[in-house]
């Protein structure tokens, strides 16, 4: 490959031109070529560099945390200071912003893929790269579908088969090319690419090894997979996928062993992540998980809502692992740990992880009526989160009832994963008639079920360009 003056062997570097890749937020990325500073990438090693640029490559939208019910600003005028997309975001504020970190970034990635993508097709396979090549292709093809899927649950209504043939979905860009505009598909087209790109990553895969969750593996594909099917209420398809994922990865870390007066409890890693990624938007960090940033000036904007809180028994570890009170004075509770990644130790995790998984397993075998496997699943869960000879044993009637109790452990279990909003999104389709709610100041704001405003506005900056229908 050709390289710049500044090249070092001993540390591959790739830059991308920042007025492409990493400029202004107001920039759009729908239609941009990626322009390389002097270097083409076109080896594996090249694609394996861009690949390992965690900043980039793992992170997601922030919208499905920021629109969740798991957490409150402290004051009104903390709320008020922050970036109009996430101001309007607190109150399902439907008002047109002119750009957005989460759009913007997103994109980005998705060129970081489709370059990937390119130069595989352009790259001779053989015996002595097969297995490498493989990996690469299969890290590529997942990148793109938990990128498209991510930008959907912001940018785009819940999936419904009823009307996904003519609901606007996002725009798809599969390669890399100026000349080709884009518009928004539609969501059956959206959720066909994503489920082929999935199809595609599992296949691709050389081995089943997941060594480093900041990449995309086969277990990644297999979760990602039950996810996406879930949303689709494609049930046996996502049992089927969950199913396969806990073959390949099955250990749930056994919160007795963790040291409930730490800060940090689960420093160095957790074993149950199958693949790392974080919210996007540094308030999260900020905002949310100050504790960890108090080293650095940073003091608690937010804190748990009383509703989230109401969900756990008193003894439950994760009220003593993930929670604090900050003084006698206030009650509040606040977010201590959770989920901490691999590569960067203070960003929340919202990835993918067994524990997710096995819920997702549990949830398709109580709507196909298999009440006492679900069960099982719940129990065996909560054997892991109590301290012996506590934890709940569950039991459940009808396989409705089993179905609750699974939905329930899903809002204790993925708090702050963005899962709420996911999980709202989906059960309303079905008729769940969740409404959302909020009071500032004494007036009370409410998102109803199937509200237009479950799909975020998409920046003007991005309409005023590419022309692309709004929401």
């Amino acid at each position: 490959m050709k390289k710049p003056f500044f090249y070092n062997k001993s540390l591959f570097v790739i830059v991308l031109v920042a007025s492409v890749l990493l400029g202004s937020c107001k920039k759009e990325f729908l239609d941009k070529k990626p322009v390389m500073a002097n270097l083409i990438p076109e080896s594996l090693a090249d694609f394996e560099g861009l690949l390992n640029n965690f900043t980039v490559i793992n992170n997601t939208q922030s919208f499905s945390m920021f629109c969740g019910d798991e957490y409150e600003y402290l004051s009104t005028s903390i709320w008020q200071s922050k970036d109009e997309p996430i101001r309007n975001s607190y109150n399902w504020n439907p008002t047109v912003y002119q750009t957005s970190l989460d759009w913007n970034n997103s994109y980005k990635t998705l060129l970081y893929a489709n370059t990937i993508i390119t130069g595989l097709n352009e790259l001779a396979k053989t015996p002595a790269n097969a297995a490498k090549y493989g990996d690469v292709k299969g890290q590529a093809y997942f990148l793109r579908a938990h990128t498209f899927f991510q930008i959907a649950q912001a940018f785009a209504m819940p999936y419904d088969p009823k009307n996904a043939a003519v609901t606007p979905g996002i725009p798809l860009p599969l390669e890399v090319n100026a000349n080709n505009p884009l518009q928004r598909s539609s969501l059956a087209v959206t959720y066909a690419q994503i489920l082929s790109d999935l199809e595609t990553a599992k296949m691709s895969f050389s081995s089943e090894s997941t060594t480093k969750p900041t990449l995309g593996s086969k277990v990644a594909a297999l979760a990602l997979l039950a996810r996406v099917h879930l949303g689709m209420m494609n049930y046996d398809k996502a049992m089927e996928s969950a199913r396969e994922a806990l073959k390949i990865k099955g250990t749930l870390l056994d919160y007795n062993n963790l040291d409930v007066n730490s800060n940090t409890p689960f420093e160095g890693g957790n074993p149950e992540v199958i693949y790392t990624t974080f919210h996007g938007d540094a308030s999260v960090g900020y905002d949310f998980y100050a504790l960890n940033y108090s080293d650095y000036g940073y003091t608690f904007k937010s804190k748990v809502s009383a509703k989230q809180m109401a969900l756990y028994d008193k003894d439950d570890l994760r009220l003593k692992l993930c929670f604090f009170i900050r003084s006698a004075n206030d009650p509040a509770k606040y977010i201590k740990a959770l989920y901490q990644n691999i590569a960067l130790r203070y960003v929340p995790f919202n990835g993918l992880a067994t524990d997710e998984v096995y819920l997702i397993l549990a949830e398709c075998l109580a709507r196909k009526r298999e009440v006492e496997p679900a069960l099982e699943i719940l129990n065996m869960m909560a054997t892991k989160r109590f301290p012996a000879g506590l934890a709940p044993v569950l039991s459940a009637s009808t396989p409705e009832a089993a179905l609750d109790l699974v939905l329930l452990e899903r809002r204790r279990e993925l708090l702050y994963r963005g899962a709420r909003w996911f999980d709202v999104r989906r059960l309303n389709v079905e008729g769940a008639n969740i409404t959302l709610s909020r009071e500032i100041d004494g007036v009370v704001y409410t998102l109803p079920p199937n509200d237009k405003r479950y799909a975020m506005p998409i920046p003007l900056d991005e309409i005023t360009k590419s022309g692309i229908s709004q929401n």
